[in-house]
């Protein structure tokens, strides 16, 4: 058994609410010896247990369900697969209303209760059916704030950090750096160092001979069909030395990136001392500065490290000229395959999913399920999203996916634009549109 195996359990029953203990109880005890804290584990078994009585209440006789746990070192994924049928799905919208029309039926809102008490819901539907993924994050303390830094001038090696040195660096950042510029996840030391150990982050920091921190860098390595790395810096805290640290630091990560599976590396959060010479700018987000509602441009970086040979993007006729004049402006090579409705049977819900990035006041949704409702699925989450005072929304699409590509008139229809595309960003390429007042829309 490797050690990847340790951290993975599954379990097969019968959709039926008599076996239904036997999955509460795998699922708390899977996600507790996991390393989630029993609140955690407990948030996650209350999503299964209101998913698989709903799932009872709807089902043929006969069918099953399997559950598998998986361990993330930072977090616990929980995916469950059943055969597609009479599925509402949604519920797992943020626009989701607190009750539904019918009264009479309380699975619509068992499925809401699911989709609230865990931090990030995932849909796929194949062969095998419908596969949900359920993810609990472990809980963390942020930090203080109250570590500065204090580098004097010197010689700096750039090395990998353990995880105390990395929980160091990151309470450094929350200490000195822009805020607003920083992931939300780097508000949390231990958070940061745990995404390290799992293997979804990278990181290196500059240290003098006397042990202190002169800078770091971070990379977020690219999962699944990813092809990308995302990097995060460098952030430099000597005066004086600034344009050769930060080259330094990035030589480092370039040089790590290298050795994986990324074909590129690309910045969304440039510092500010970011060696713009390294990267070619392939476009740029409308970001917010402060709380006053001012606007800033943030370019949005990008770095190709081995030859690209090209690769099929679907697109829908509306989104084929910016397609096409960003391919030929960054000497891609693509086969563009446009998507049509041609009759064919769509679900009645829409799903899009939401992360919020508190710190840098922005919030990007992404699409988990196409339907008939996606225009005004699209408007209600705008309407939302603005009331929670969240002044700039961008959506990403997977262009590598072809029910992705469905979204765009909606899109268009609601006032979004496509500004950045991200190469090899998720199975295809990603397009990122914004949401603009009118007076800012080109």
């Amino acid at each position: 058994m490797t050690n990847q195996d340790r951290h993975n359990a599954s379990l097969e029953i019968p959709i039926d609410a008599a076996y239904l203990p036997v999955a509460t109880a795998f699922v708390e005890n899977a996600a507790t010896a996991m390393g989630l804290d029993k609140p955690e584990a407990l948030s996650l078994t209350l999503a299964t247990e209101e998913i698989i009585t709903y799932l009872c209440r709807k089902s043929a006789g006969g069918r099953t369900i399997r559950l598998q746990c998986r361990g993330g070192v930072y977090y616990v994924a929980e995916e469950l697969t059943f055969a597609a049928g009479d599925f509402d799905m949604r519920a797992f919208n943020l626009t989701a209303p607190a009750s539904f029309e019918d009264e009479s039926d309380e699975g619509e809102m068992g499925l809401l209760i699911a989709s609230r008490v865990v931090d990030e819901v995932d849909l796929h539907e194949d062969s095998t059916g419908i596969r949900l993924v359920l993810k609990k994050e472990k809980a963390y303390p942020s930090a203080s704030g109250d570590d500065t830094a204090k580098a004097p001038p010197g010689l700096y090696d750039v090395i990998v950090p353990d995880p105390e040195l990395l929980k160091y660096f990151i309470r450094l950042l929350n200490g000195g750096a822009d805020k607003s510029h920083l992931p939300t996840d780097f508000i949390y030391p231990g958070k940061v160092a745990d995404m390290a150990a799992s293997g979804e982050y990278g990181a290196a920091v500059a240290c003098d001979k006397g042990g202190r921190i002169g800078g770091g860098i971070l990379w977020e390595i690219g999962t699944g069909k990813a092809k990308m790395c995302q990097c995060f810096g460098p952030y430099v805290f000597v005066g004086g030395a600034e344009k050769d640290l930060a080259e330094a630091l990035m030589d480092f990560c370039i040089g790590a990136v290298a050795k994986t599976q990324a074909i590129g590396i690309f910045s969304r959060y440039p510092a500010r001392n970011f060696p713009v010479d390294y990267f070619e700018m392939i476009g740029s987000l409308e970001l917010p500065i402060g709380s006053g509602g001012a606007m800033e441009s943030v370019p949005i970086h990008f770095r190709q490290l081995e030859e690209d040979l090209g690769s099929v993007a679907w697109t829908h006729p509306a989104l084929e000229p910016f397609l096409q004049s960003t391919y030929e402006r960054l000497s891609f090579a693509r086969e563009t395959i446009a998507v049509h409705e041609e009759g064919e049977t769509a679900a009645a819900s829409s799903v899009l999913s939401v992360r919020f990035e508190r710190t840098s006041g922005y919030a990007s949704l992404r699409p988990l399920w196409p339907g008939k409702d996606m225009a005004e699925n699209i408007a209600g989450h705008l309407r939302i999203l603005r009331d929670e005072g969240i002044p700039a929304v961008f959506f990403e699409m997977d262009i590598g996916r072809s029910w992705q590509v469905r979204f765009t008139p909606a899109l268009l229809e609601s006032g979004f634009t496509p500004s950045v595309l991200l190469p090899h960003g998720g199975e295809g390429d990603v397009v990122i549109f914004q949401h603009l007042p009118e007076d800012r829309r080109p």
